[in-house]
């Protein structure tokens, strides 16, 4: 423990010591914390070593620890005590920013001597941090002020690592047309399984209708039924409600034609599957666990399925591919 103290104090001198060696007052160039004692419970040396450790842990975030300096501190801390046994820690925030006070009264029977003022420090360091967290709550009322560069910075570093952004669900509205003369609309239920910050698996259940295509000796009605896997891939911050994804994925559509004929023609029907690669942009937008997308996109077909009229090409699933779709979902 006693290593732990001098390692604190040693590091304190050398953040102070820049400071020193430019002439620069403790709290003129930076924010600065007020620190006051009182009460027979805190002895000089304790006092100061308390001082020393607590102006260690605040020196990383770039704010100042002073018993007394020029110009308004960004909070006070009061540390009192009427014995040696316990510690109450006082935290006024009067900066104008969480306008808050929190308090705690800390322990300290069971730490060993040499360990006491660092526990004070680390203590006054979390009332701090707690106070200063609320500026992340969404709930939170705004600011009077603008809180400084270092509080900012300091929360942001307080806060959990992001975790990882949700699997979703829903469906959409989706229409293809292709080269070869079908044009295909119907609806997607999908869903997505999230793979990292900025990439999600996507499988989709798709049921399509298709346009009737006129041929020489009647006319050829189609529908399909399939499948789409693929994968997606976040090209904005994930945080932000807006996104933009490239995607790319690989339908798979039973497809089936159905001749309708004139005259002494003879009508038949077909059944077939098709197989079509496809890349594509989608822009999202979010909000809370809802979203709205709109996506827009090309391909070609792997595998083509086309229907005949007396060995005449009439319609199919062939040539280039494009597809629009417009859908909501939710995130789980």
């Amino acid at each position: 423990m006693r290593l732990i103290v001098l390692f604190f104090s040693l590091l304190s001198v050398l953040s102070a010591a820049p400071a020193r060696a430019q002439g620069v007052p403790c709290g003129r160039a930076r924010p600065w914390i007020r620190v006051a004692f009182s009460g027979a419970g805190l002895p000089a040396d304790l006092a100061r070593s308390v001082l020393a450790d607590l102006r260690a842990g605040l020196a990383e975030l770039d704010i100042d620890t002073c018993e007394s300096a020029s110009g308004e501190p960004i909070a006070d801390v009061v540390l009192a005590a009427d014995r040696a046994e316990t510690v109450a820690v006082a935290i006024d925030v009067r900066d104008g920013v969480t306008e808050k006070r929190v308090g705690r009264d800390v322990d300290l029977s069971d730490v060993p001597d040499d360990g006491r003022s660092l526990a004070i420090a680390v203590a006054a360091e979390e009332l701090l941090q707690a106070s200063w967290a609320e500026l992340a709550l969404r709930t939170a009322p705004a600011p009077s002020l603008p809180p400084p560069p270092e509080v900012t910075r300091a929360v942001t570093r307080s806060l959990p690592p992001p975790g990882p952004a949700r699997s979703a669900v829903g469906a959409r509205a989706a229409i293809e047309t292709y080269g070869g003369g079908q044009t295909h609309y119907g609806a997607d239920a999908f869903t997505r399984v999230v793979l990292g910050s900025r990439i999600a698996a996507e499988v989709a259940f798709e049921l399509r209708g298709a346009t009737t295509a006129a041929a020489e000796h009647g006319d050829v009605a189609g529908s399909g039924v399939g499948g789409n896997a693929g994968l997606r891939v976040g090209m904005l911050d994930p945080d932000r409600p807006l996104r933009l994804d490239a995607t790319a994925g690989l339908r798979a559509l039973r497809v089936t034609f159905e001749g309708r004929a004139d005259g002494a023609a003879i009508e038949s029907e077909r059944t077939a599957f098709a197989v079509v690669g496809a890349l594509g942009l989608s822009l999202g937008w979010r909000f809370d666990v809802a979203f709205v997308e709109l996506a827009l996109g090309g391909g070609l077909p792997i595998r083509s399925v086309d229907a005949t009229d007396f060995g005449s090409p009439a319609t199919g699933v062939s040539g280039w591919e494009l597809h629009g779709a417009a859908g909501l979902g939710a995130r789980l």
